[in-house]
């Protein structure tokens, strides 16, 4: 079962992009549209690659182990960063996450 609650989002977490935001590819950033909220989001660079990266349910330790090779960043500081964006998601609704 899949819960919206943001403070649930830890490393042992399974996220997954929720169905409900509608999303749109412009100039290589990511623009999501919340119907039910009536709000819209504009993601930089690094959070469209993360939108992109759950499409399917994915352990947010490995999430965040991959970015680090990728952008030869600090494991910790990722992790840290990539938490709270992911709670971010969590409470505007546009993901969902699996236990912890």
């Amino acid at each position: 079962m899949y819960m919206t609650d943001a403070q649930e989002v830890q490393l042992s977490s399974i996220v997954v992009r929720s169905n409900a935001p509608l999303s749109a590819d412009v100039g290589g950033e990511i623009v999501l549209m919340s119907m039910e909220r009536g709000k819209y989001y504009d993601l930089d660079h690094v959070s469209s690659d993360i939108w992109r990266r759950l499409s399917q349910p994915v352990l947010v330790a490995e999430l965040c182990n991959v970015l680090a090779e990728e952008y030869d960043g600090e494991s910790t500081t990722i992790q840290t960063d990539v938490i709270a964006l992911l709670r971010q998601f969590a409470d505007h609704g546009l993901i969902q996450v699996q236990g912890s």
